[in-house]
């Protein structure tokens, strides 16, 4: 049997850096991150077919509307964390209520190209990867929180690391850009010291992509 592809199966509107990374749901749909896109993608696997209607009326504009979101993570909840690049808030969407929440975790930095890509610890929190800040975002999904003080003081730069991946010893691993090294997140307190990663964890759907 032949290896295939179909780049013309399931086809959506037209435009350019639509969305930046897709996260698989418990529901088995997977949820593409609106990067300039002012809807969230919904790609059905079993029907083949690409909703972008459903959840839709995000931001638009010459900052606030593009690269908002890049990459995006599922928490232990169900729910559907994106990382915060060019936007000032964290993207929280519910598969089940098929609705985006922009407005509970805000606040941060108005900044460009904050963090891109973000990892789920053992501990159930999520770390963005640092862009061009010098600090680790930390998102707790029961507390709905983000802090940005606890891992602080990186080198100064710009689109530094992207995405990340979590090892089996609990530590994080950032993957460099622009950056000359590889970020290392040994999040200690903040993920639960002595956590562990089991490796059918680290390579579930829910938890190996990017």
């Amino acid at each position: 049997m032949y290896s295939s592809a179909d780049d013309s199966a399931i086809a959506v509107p037209a435009g350019i850096r639509k969305w930046w990374g897709g996260v698989l749901s418990p529901s088995g749909k997977i949820f593409g991150i609106p990067s300039h896109s002012a809807s969230v993608l919904v790609v059905d696997p079993l029907k083949m077919e690409a909703d972008t209607t459903t959840i839709m009326g995000l931001p638009v504009g010459i900052i606030a509307g593009k690269a908002k979101w890049m990459g995006g993570v599922l928490s232990p909840s169900g729910k559907i964390f994106g990382i915060p690049c060019n936007f000032a808030s964290v993207l929280v969407l519910d598969p089940l209520k098929m609705e985006a929440d922009t407005s509970t975790i805000a606040g941060l930095s108005t900044s460009n190209n904050k963090w891109a890509g973000g990892v789920l610890s053992p501990s159930g929190k999520i770390f963005g990867i640092p862009y061009s800040r010098t600090s680790v975002l930390v998102v707790d999904p029961m507390k709905m929180e983000a802090d940005t003080t606890t891992i602080a003081g990186l080198s100064s730069g710009s689109n530094k690391w992207s995405g990340g991946v979590l090892s089996p010893s609990g530590k994080m691993f950032g993957i460099p850009h622009d950056s000359a090294s590889v970020l290392l997140i040994d999040c200690g307190v903040a993920c639960g010291v002595g956590i562990s990663a089991s490796q059918q964890w680290l390579l579930s759907a829910y938890v190996n992509k990017y």
